[in-house]
């Protein structure tokens, strides 16, 4: 019968799949340093995550307060160890900002950001404090023989794409046709 186990998205076994999501939840409250021409300003940066990665949130300089801008996200997502946010100043300036960049080992973020204030200008950043969490991803089995379908196994098995299997049956096909038929799931 097939095991399911959890893991760490970071991890991959051979004959398993996983569920997509990003790796990385940057869902909670930060400080961003924005380094422009050699200063670093300091921004405050909440965050809330969803469990596809999509972000929502906002910010502000300088960082503590009380804010002389603020912005607010329009768009944002982490995907595996990537985040990406497009904002819009809602104070203190009539302009966008993209912000790209990367989730480390150690959950702290940095990249690059570019705004079209003031004509095009852009730079670096990088967290000076929070921290992302590490989102477990639960791996199953890709069934091997039509056994390990049997007797509840198709509900904890899953097909080479990560879809399950609606029924015993489903299963089993998927099997039986070397995994041409992938798994309807429920």
């Amino acid at each position: 019968m097939g095991v399911t186990a959890v893991v760490f998205a970071s991890m991959l076994f051979a004959g398993q799949a996983f569920a997509a999501a990003p790796l990385w939840n940057a869902g909670g409250s930060w400080v961003i340093a924005f380094d422009y021409l050699g200063t670093p300003y300091a921004h405050d940066l909440t965050l809330s995550q969803d469990g596809a990665g999509a972000l929502t949130g906002d910010g502000g300089y300088p960082a503590g307060g009380p804010h002389s801008y603020e912005w607010t996200i329009d768009s944002g997502v982490v995907d595996g160890n990537t985040i990406h946010l497009e904002t819009h100043y809602t104070l203190g300036a009539v302009c966008s900002m993209t912000i790209d960049g990367v989730v480390a080992g150690d959950g702290s973020m940095s990249g690059t950001w570019s705004d079209d204030c003031d004509g095009a200008r852009g730079g670096t950043w990088s967290s000076t404090s929070g921290t992302a969490t590490l989102i477990p991803v639960v791996v199953a089995d890709v069934p091997t023989s039509k056994d390990q379908c049997k007797k509840g196994g198709w509900m904890t098995l899953v097909d080479a794409a990560g879809n399950s299997f609606k029924n015993q049956g489903d299963c089993v096909s998927f099997v039986a046709t070397g995994g041409k038929n992938l798994g309807a799931g429920i």
